[in-house]
């Protein structure tokens, strides 16, 4: 799959990469990007948003929208 991808000139990613030999294995594979906990642990970009923020967010949204609306028209 990995040479399917440098031949079409498409990145390729390996997931679940856990260990040093599994690392060492997609280096020699040639591949272009590559996640697991051997590389990073998972960590949140940012905390769940609550019902309040949501609808602030949407609120918000709404008002973009109808603004552009008017100056579009």
């Amino acid at each position: 799959m990995f040479a399917i991808c440098k031949n079409a000139n498409i990145a390729s990613i390996a997931e679940g990469i856990e260990t040093q030999e599994e690392l060492s294995v997609v280096i020699k594979l040639g591949v272009d990007y590559g996640q697991g906990f051997f590389i990073g642990i998972p960590k949140r970009e940012f905390d769940p948003i609550d019902k309040n923020k949501a609808n602030l967010i949407a609120t918000m949204r709404s008002k973009t929208i109808s603004k552009a609306a008017a100056i579009c028209e």
